[in-house]
């Protein structure tokens, strides 16, 4: 027989793979694996809280506004048992940069007496004022023959590299781009490389202005 009053525990499982990663318009979408049978989450941020429940994670994924500056999320299962001793196993974190984009497009000679000179890359990094960044991708740009873009920077030739550290330190790079690369109409494509590269947005301009003929 017991005597004398009862403790409820509720051991809460921990929450693991959480990651996150940029949208435009200050979003960002949150991925993680979700613990067992647990009904609900707690994720909050900087500047804002809110309860996840499985259902909702599995129908639709989770999306948070978390602005353009760099944030801090934090993901813990919820309590469930009123009265209850919680054993927490501690939240889930991940810092998420701030909203770095690297966009580019092609900036067509102008016509001289004798043709026209070669065309020109402008990239430009932008990011929100007063935050510090721990590095940028490399910018690369390959091309294709044919109106056909690359799918990936192995498929085609290399034109150009522009190291991060210079965008980071320049905001605007141009540059030229080498005499007939290849057979003529031809594609270009930018891609981003580095550990940085998931942290950053490529903001890529309409298809068909990167056509060279």
């Amino acid at each position: 027989a017991l005597a004398g009053p009862g403790v409820e525990v509720e051991v809460l499982r921990p929450v693991t793979g959480l990651a996150a990663r940029r949208l435009p318009g200050g979003e960002a979408e949150i991925s993680l694996d979700w613990p067992g049978d647990t009904p609900h989450l707690r994720v909050s941020w900087d500047a804002g809280e809110r309860s996840v429940t499985a259902h909702a994670y599995r129908r639709g994924g989770l999306r948070l506004s978390v602005g353009p500056r760099a944030v801090r999320i934090r993901v813990a299962a919820a309590a469930q048992a009123p009265g209850a001793v919680v054993v927490e196993p501690g939240a889930a974190e991940v810092l998420l940069p701030p909203d770095t984009a690297i966009g580019y497009q092609l900036v067509r000679a102008p016509r001289r007496l004798l043709g026209r000179g070669r065309p020109l890359l402008r990239v430009t990094l932008s990011a929100p004022e007063g935050e510090e960044h721990d590095g940028a991708p490399e910018f690369v740009c390959v091309a294709r023959s044919g109106t056909l873009r690359p799918r990936s920077a192995a498929d085609g030739t290399t034109l150009l590299r522009i190291p991060g550290t210079d965008l980071l330190r320049l905001g605007t790079v141009e540059q030229e781009l080498p005499a007939a690369p290849c057979p003529a109409p031809y594609t270009l494509r930018g891609f981003l490389l580095g550990e940085h590269a998931a942290s950053v947005r490529l903001e890529e301009p309409s298809p068909a202005t990167l056509v060279v003929r």
